[in-house]
């Protein structure tokens, strides 16, 4: 049985003509709508436990503005009284906030930048940055609460009726 070599050719169907080799259609790399405005993951646990903890609405609103403008590495650099003007809040009712996740260990204090204050987005809760970085700071993050209870003797904590570990 002879053989035949395969000539791939292009026929187009408008004129009948003939071109040899084939076009491949290749579009332009789609991206994901998050890398236009930037996006971060976040720990569906740690969620889990802010939905059910005691943060007020303003509290929660502090939070979601500061994750709006998380940067690289979980840096935080804010004028307080900038961000809380464009919130429409009253610059206390903002520090109260950030206080309240600082003591809630949402927020981790960071170095003074120039005159304005800089903070981090606890890693156990989300992170924007490399996986390698990320690792970093798990472990230079406060201690996470599971191992918080571990340290201290506690077995779980009662959860809708039930005792969780």
């Amino acid at each position: 049985m002879p053989r035949h070599k395969i000539r791939p050719a292009t026929i187009n169907l408008d004129t009948g003509e003939i071109t040899n080799g084939i076009f491949i259609y290749c579009p332009k790399k789609q991206h994901s709508s998050f890398s236009r405005g930037g996006f971060m993951v976040m720990s569906q646990e740690r969620s889990d436990m802010l939905a059910n903890s005691d943060l007020e609405k303003t509290d929660f609103r502090v939070l979601l503005k500061l994750i709006g403008i998380l940067d690289m590495d979980n840096l935080i650099a804010i004028n307080q009284s900038e961000i809380a003007a464009s919130m429409g809040l009253q610059s206390s009712n903002f520090s109260r906030s950030i206080k309240k996740l600082l003591a809630e260990e949402i927020l981790i204090e960071g170095a003074k930048l120039g005159q304005h204050k800089s903070y981090r987005l606890n890693a156990h809760y989300g992170w924007k940055g490399s996986t390698e970085n990320h690792n970093v700071a798990l472990e230079a993050d406060p201690i996470p609460l599971s191992d918080r209870m571990k340290q201290s003797g506690i077995e779980g904590v009662v959860d809708g009726g039930k005792k969780s570990k």
